[in-house]
């Protein structure tokens, strides 16, 4: 047993128990009834490994954890030496003025910084300037989408109907500007969902859309021609 504080460790197996000598015994007794029934020599002889074997794992992993850490610090150095070109989505916290990410990174690195707004977000909002004719769809959506998801007792009800029908998705994703393809994509692949949720939920009489073959095809179309503009924007 090796102590540690109020407890012992014991070199067989790691497992921790009271420092006590009866605690310390029954703890042998029933774990290690093979090396109770030893010699005391061939006891000492396999402590004595036990102990070796576990020295020997507690160095190496402190020249593992030493060595990674060393790795980590060098790769961080290497990255500060070399930065001169940083992507952000343009939120406040990456590109505030004085506590802003880029402006601190910029004191830490010692040098200017090219900055960049994400190419992914621009094309988002690129593909969804050319939809202005759908905003009838994409405001139902996000009506719907917010119905749902916004309201605690809503999202319990229709994540657990997303588990009970076995859908790949765990719910819905809120709209904004920069997301609104993952929210009607998302939207299409649960749209039966949807439906029953509002059905079960005495809504769906206020969602007449769903059911008209015209406003879904917008839909569809829509979010084909958002897909598409997505690759060749």
């Amino acid at each position: 047993m090796i102590n540690k504080g109020d407890k012992a460790v014991c070199v067989l197996c790691s497992g921790t128990v009271v420092c006590k000598t009866s605690s310390v015994k029954r703890h042998f007794e029933t774990n290690h009834r093979s090396f109770c029934e030893k010699s005391e020599p061939e006891q000492k002889e396999l402590i004595a490994s036990a102990i070796k074997d576990r020295t020997k794992q507690s160095t190496s992993m402190f020249k593992y954890v030493s060595k990674n850490c060393h790795t980590s610090a060098a790769s961080y150095s290497a990255a500060n030496a070399i930065a001169r070109h940083v992507t952000t989505d343009g939120v406040p916290n990456k590109v505030g003025k004085k506590s802003g990410f880029i402006s601190l990174f910029k004191t830490d690195v010692g040098h200017s910084i090219l900055e960049c707004h994400c190419i992914i977000h621009q094309q988002a909002l690129c593909a969804k300037s050319g939809l202005t004719s759908f905003d009838n769809v994409i405001s139902l959506v996000t009506k719907i989408v917010n119905l749902i998801s916004s309201q605690a007792l809503n999202k319990r009800k229709f994540d657990a109907l997303l588990d009970e029908v076995n859908s790949v998705y765990n719910g819905l994703i809120m709209y904004n500007n920069v997301r609104w393809l993952n929210v009607l994509q998302r939207f299409v692949d649960c749209l039966e969902e949807i439906r029953l949720f509002l059905q079960n939920e005495s809504k769906i009489e206020q969602y007449p859309q769903l059911m008209d073959i015209m406003w879904l095809l917008k839909l569809m179309f829509l979010q084909t021609y958002a897909n598409i503009s997505m690759k060749w924007t």
